[in-house]
């Protein structure tokens, strides 16, 4: 069992869910794999996603990620994987993201010869599990 100081919104990292607002927790801690949790004194939003619609080949698209809260709790880990028209992963365009105050820029610095087409976007915030998917055309 674990207690906390005070009453806090816990997400169990490894699992990607929230556990709510707790203030004990029961936990079986496993002996190989470990138990990942994190803790905010206020619940955490839903991860925004800024994107344009359309982004030519050979163009750098700009897409704008943020967590909005009413306080800065430092610097959040966003992971971020772009899918071309089949499905593929584009591990070139992917990756983890760092966001200062929950707030990122990534850039996605497309090639002439990209596929053109509706490409998707998945976005997960490394501290909730929470998801995000938008997509955007290439022309």
């Amino acid at each position: 069992r674990l207690t906390l100081p005070a009453e806090l919104y816990a997400y169990d990292i490894r699992n990607a869910k929230s556990l709510g607002r707790v203030k004990q927790l029961a936990l079986t801690i496993d002996p190989y794999e470990p138990t990942l949790l994190a803790f905010s004194p206020t619940p955490v939003d839903d991860l925004l996603v800024a994107a344009p619609a359309h982004i030519r080949r050979g163009d750098t698209g700009r897409i704008g990620l943020s967590l909005p809260r009413p306080e800065s709790i430092g610097t959040d880990i966003f992971h971020v994987d772009f899918l071309d028209p089949s499905g593929k992963l584009v591990s070139c365009y992917s990756g983890n993201v760092l966001a200062p105050d929950g707030r990122a820029e990534v850039l996605l610095p497309l090639a002439a010869n990209d596929p053109p087409g509706h490409w998707t976007m998945r976005i997960r915030d490394a501290l909730t599990g929470r998801e995000r998917s938008a997509g955007l055309e290439v022309f």
